[in-house]
């Protein structure tokens, strides 16, 4: 696979997930290991909570690659979840976290509802089910709605 920059328009510390492992019209599966220099790192680990971020970067790679669009991102947005479930309060570092995220909803406008689920090895950590929306052109949308 090509590297995540491709895939997700995060720059920077905010680049949370390391790779694309694999995408397809029906999932998206992307990976991270924690390190003690990642952006939301303490000495316990990243705080659980940061999975939803995790899981929502999976998203914007899905998009990308079942759109073509590979090299040219899109900007999309979270707009809420309605369900985040974790079993732990943090990652641990040095572990390596499984993302895996399935469309439930895809409209033919922007929006859509996915699920998401974060694994370390075989044990499921979280489970989401995130709403997002990704207008084909963010600037003007959000200009012409004024």
């Amino acid at each position: 696979m090509r590297h995540i920059s491709d895939y997700i328009p995060h720059r920077g510390k905010m680049m949370l997930i390391n790779e694309l492992v694999h995408a397809d019209e029906k999932q998206a599966i992307s990976s991270v290991t924690i390190g003690a220099d990642d952006l939301f790192a303490t000495k316990k680990g990243v705080p659980a909570f940061v999975g939803i971020e995790y899981i929502a970067q999976t998203v914007a790679a899905y998009s990308c690659a079942k759109d073509g669009n590979v090299g040219l991102p899109k900007v999309g947005l979270l707009l809420g979840s309605r369900r985040y479930q974790s079993e732990i309060d943090f990652f641990p570092l040095g572990v390596t976290l499984t993302i895996t995220v399935n469309p439930l909803y895809l409209d033919d406008g922007a929006l859509g509802v996915f699920s998401g689920n974060i694994m370390i090895k075989d044990k499921n950590v979280v489970s989401a089910t995130l709403n997002v929306f990704q207008p084909d052109d963010i600037i003007n949308h959000f200009t012409m709605t004024k």
